[in-house]
């Protein structure tokens, strides 16, 4: 990749206002049925959760509630924030995602989650 464009992309991800508009843009497009979920990879970066404030950490589980489809209690909303505050450091969503179809509690999560991700053949 060229200097410039890793540069640019540098920029871009630390400029709060256009990530977040990147992201609802996203969004709005799986709500509405124009983006389907099923053709988004997850990313293998790492996601960071224990630098993520709590309201990071909540708007994750938001976006991986919206992604898998699958209805979340209030306790289990909880379980999900608490498995995301706990992760190592260096975790990627792909970790997160193993966590979550081991996880007792959100494996049903998890697994949608991982089927959902698989690519369309």
């Amino acid at each position: 990749m060229e200097r410039k464009t890793v540069r640019e992309l540098l920029e871009f991800a630390q400029d709060d206002k256009r990530l977040d508009a990147a992201i609802n843009n996203v969004i709005a497009g799986i709500e509405n049925g124009s983006i389907d979920v099923r053709t988004l990879p997850i990313a293998a970066s790492p996601i960071r959760p224990g630098l993520m404030t709590e309201t990071q950490q909540a708007y994750l589980a938001e976006l991986l509630v919206k992604a898998s489809g699958v209805e979340l209690s209030s306790e289990l909303m909880q379980a999900l924030v608490a498995t995301i505050r706990d992760l190592p450091v260096e975790a990627t969503v792909k970790d997160l995602e193993a966590t979550l179809v081991d996880h007792p509690l959100l494996g049903e999560m998890g697994a949608a989650l991982r089927s959902s991700n698989q690519v369309p053949a």
